[in-house]
Parts: C-alpha cells; structure tokens; sequence
C-alpha cells in the first residue's frame, strides 16, 4: 500500500498517526523525501533537511 501527499502531509504527526491507525501496516518502507533541483538545494538547504527530518521522525515514531 501507498500513501500519496494528497492522502497524507508526513511532515505533520497528527496526519501520519491517522493514516497508521486507519490503514495498520505490518511493515513500513520510506522512501518520501523533499527534494528539488540543484539550484533550490544549494539556496535553501536547511529547509530541504528539516524537512525530510521531521517526515522521517513522524513515520518512525508511529510506525508499528
């Protein structure tokens, strides 16, 4: 199964909680990532990080 981010913002904890409860998967695989082009990554790099830190945590904490 897959979420899209229509489905589900994994930056938000509250979003990513309810997605595990109602779906209830037995194993999770990320691969989500906020990325760009070459040009925004090099301006904005510590967006990008926390970004990508912050969705990887939600899904950790609330995966099974």
């Amino acid at each position: 199964m897959t979420a899209t981010r229509a489905e589900v913002d994994l930056r938000r904890e509250d979003e990513v909680e309810a997605w595990m409860r109602k779906n209830r998967p037995d194993a999770v695989f990320l691969a989500a990532a906020r990325v760009g082009g070459m040009l925004v990554n090099a301006t904005s790099p510590a967006d990008f990080l926390y970004d990508n830190l912050i969705l990887q945590a939600n899904v950790i904490q609330r995966s099974p």
